[in-house]
Formats: structure tokens, C-alpha cells, sequence
């Protein structure tokens, strides 16, 4: 099972690309390979060259677009594995994750896969791996409350809403077969939505793991964009019928429940970056 990694980044982010990679010489499991696509030029060049003596790494650019689709779309195309890991630059993918992402394609090779992953939120905590950064640390798919995680209702009805893909995995030939990702979609937001409903209307069940967790770094937000987001929600237009997504469970491959129990919560989820 080859198993390649697409990073997206963008000018800025250089320092949060580093925490990203690291974790991913971490890995129990190694990646077949790794493509670092920026959406333009910056640093990001020479923080992803410090790491290619230990990452199968490889760094591409283009002028600045603000699509974030024609990244994970050009990696993809780059990569050789028969399964492609999309990672967004500021993600934290514990060291389990491509091994646990192995495990759901062993069991399910024909199912894409969501990881949890912290989204941005007034909920932030130390980061687990590295205790001098902040991270988003709860999932708002999956809130852990009273010793279980709580699911959205609407998750189950319209799991393609919460096909985000700032940490996800899905064979190539899935990917090939819906034809990757829009890039009729300008800036982050619902791109991945919509290559999650073009999977659902192709007959293909969503799966979301909990086992492939990752945080999430702070960053500066974007600059707010109410028209581009309300054109890339029409753009997606209406959602298909799906049927009911898999959630695979904490195993004792992930340890999530046990994180979040002993150092999120105790250390105090709080609204101050």
C-alpha cells in the first residue's frame, strides 16, 4: 500500500509547515512520499528543504490564485500512491494517523476517510505535541462530552457537509473517478463539501475516523468574504441523497479519548489564543 501525502499551503504559514512536517517524520508508518503545493512563493521553499534528508519530500509553487483546489489537484496528480492523504499546512497529524488511515483502507479500500481534526473555534488548548503552540483542538463533528463523543444529527443525514479536508484520505481511483477537486472554487470553503457530494451522487459511501486525529495550529484568519463564500455555496448546489457514513471508533491505535481526558480538558479549553 503506497500511501502519498499532499500538504497545501499558502505565503505566511512557513512556521506552521514545519510543526506539520515534523509530525510527519513521527510517523509510525511511513508515507510513500510527500508534495508540499504552495499557493505562491515564500519561505514555506526553505522550511520544506530542511526536511527532504527526512521526509520523501518534494516542494512545488505557482503564482498566487487563492485556490486551494488546484493544490490538492496538482499534488494529486504528481503523487504516485494508490492513496492519496490531503493535509492542510497547519495540521498536527498525530503519530498514528497514516497507520490508522492504512487500517480503514485494509478494511475498507473503496471508502474515503475524514479525520477529526480541531476546527477554528474559541476552544483552544496547548498543543499535545509541542506545548509552546496553541492549537484548535475539538472537532465540532464530534464533541466529547460526558465520557462519549456526540454526534451531529445532521452528520448522519448529510455526511457530505462534514467531508472537510483539512485532514482526509481517499484511494486514487475515488478521486480520479469524481474528477479530484473544482477549481471553479476561489479561496478555502466548500470545495471539499462539494468533492464529498460529487462522491455521494457517484454512489459512494463517506467514511470519518477518529483514530486519524489531528490538531490544528492557530493562524491569522483570512479576510472575511461573505460574497465568495455564499458563490462557492451555490456552486455545490443541491445535495444528493447519501447513505448513512461510517464512523470508525477510538482504537488503541489512536488513544484520542484517553488525549483529550488527560491533557485537552484538564489543561482548560479556553477562548484566549
Amino acid at each position: 500500500m503506497r500511501l502519498s501525502i499532499i500538504i497545501c499551503t499558502s505565503p505566511g504559514r512557513a512556521e506552521n509547515l514545519g510543526y506539520c512536517l515534523e509530525m510527519l517524520t513521527r510517523q509510525s508508518l511511513p508515507a510513500h512520499e510527500i508534495w508540499v503545493e504552495e499557493d505562491g512563493q515564500s519561505d514555506s521553499q526553505a522550511c520544506a528543504e530542511r526536511f527532504s534528508s527526512r521526509l520523501p519530500l518534494c516542494y512545488h509553487s505557482r503564482p498566487r490564485d487563492f485556490c486551494v483546489a488546484r493544490s490538492r489537484n496538482q499534488g494529486a496528480r504528481r503523487a504516485r500512491g494508490d492513496f492519496l492523504i490531503f493535509l492542510d499546512g497547519d495540521i498536527l497529524l498525530q503519530p498514528q494517523g497514516l497507520e490508522a488511515y492504512a487500517a480503514h483502507f485494509q478494511a475498507h479500500p473503496q471508502l474515503p476517510f475524514f479525520g477529526y481534526v480541531g476546527h477554528q473555534t474559541p476552544w483552544i488548548a496547548p498543543s499535545y505535541f509541542f506545548p509552546e503552540k496553541k492549537v484548535f483542538a475539538q472537532d465540532l463533528r464530534f464533541i466529547y462530552h460526558q465520557n462519549s463523543f456526540q454526534v451531529l444529527p445532521k452528520w448522519e443525514e448529510t455526511p457530505q457537509l462534514f467531508a472537510w479536508s483539512g485532514n482526509c484520505a481517499l484511494p486514487r481511483s475515488l478521486f480520479e473517478a469524481v474528477g479530484g477537486f473544482d477549481t471553479g472554487f476561489q479561496g478555502p470553503g466548500w470545495e471539499d463539501v462539494d468533492l464529498g457530494n460529487r462522491l455521494v451522487k457517484a454512489g459512494f459511501r463517506l467514511g470519518f475516523s477518529l483514530d486519524a486525529w489531528a490538531e490544528h495550529l492557530l493562524h491569522a484568519p483570512g479576510p472575511p468574504a461573505p460574497l465568495q463564500k455564499a458563490r462557492n455555496r451555490a456552486r455545490v448546489g443541491e445535495l444528493a441523497q447519501a447513505q448513512a457514513p461510517l464512523l470508525e471508533a477510538p482504537s488503541a491505535l489512536s488513544g484520542l479519548e484517553n488525549v483529550l481526558k488527560t491533557h485537552y480538558l484538564p489543561k482548560g479549553i479556553t477562548n484566549k489564543p
